[in-house]
């Protein structure tokens, strides 16, 4: 287990992913789904704070990139095109995990929305070398720059160009970015069939990405 001095802040993207990991006193931990990740940060004093770790799935939009791969983010875009580098001076026990990892390192874009397979097709297309797409991780590191906190970002793939989650299912996400399982969705999915199967895909996808969550969890927070 990680030594108590160690001053860390874990950001997760969903909060299932909050949940999946188990407690320890050494860490802060909050989540976010989009912006609401900022705002979550914004309420936690980050004077102890030293490091910040984002964890969370990302889609893929570059072929190279496969459901169920750990990547380290290494720049961050928006979708104007600015692009900020993550800080990661400090060498503490869980970056020293990090590094041993030896993790392939691409370039994120954040994006307002989650994109389906044509416009993640378009981005890749407009900023050749982004490999990843999330909705948290650049306002969460602007935020850090200011407040001259170290950060680092590690996504673990969840939809990439072989599958695509169906637009419609958007209009079910409450605000923690979950599926809500109403009457309307179960009369969706019962007026297109095929819906159901692409939802079955995206169970088997998503209890994948999960099992590759907890090893990273267990490679570097254990």
């Amino acid at each position: 287990m990680v030594s108590n001095t160690q001053k860390l802040l874990i950001i997760f993207g969903l909060k299932r992913e909050y949940d999946t990991f188990s407690p320890i006193k050494n860490f802060e931990k909050t989540y976010g789904f989009a912006k609401k990740a900022l705002i979550n940060l914004k309420r936690i004093n980050l004077s102890e704070i030293d490091t910040v770790i984002n964890i969370g799935y990302c889609g893929a939009i570059d072929s190279s990139v496969k459901s169920g791969d750990i990547i380290k983010i290494k720049n961050i875009m928006d979708e104007n095109g600015k692009k900020l580098k993550c800080i990661s001076s400090n060498t503490n026990s869980v970056v020293k995990k990090i590094e041993k990892l030896n993790l392939k390192e691409l370039d994120l874009i954040t994006t307002l929305k989650v994109k389906n397979l044509k416009e993640k097709t378009d981005l890749k297309k407009k900023y050749s070398n982004v490999s990843l797409v999330d909705m948290e991780a650049f306002y969460l590191l602007k935020e850090l720059i200011k407040k001259k906190k170290n950060f680092y970002s590690i996504k673990i793939v969840y939809d990439d160009l072989s599958f695509e989650i169906p637009t419609i299912f958007q209009n079910f996400l409450n605000d923690d970015g979950e599926f809500v399982l109403s009457k309307d969705f179960l009369i969706t999915i019962f007026k297109n069939p095929k819906l159901s199967i692409k939802l079955i895909n995206m169970g088997k996808k998503y209890f994948f990405c999960k099992r590759r969550l907890r090893y990273l969890f267990k490679k570097i927070f254990c």
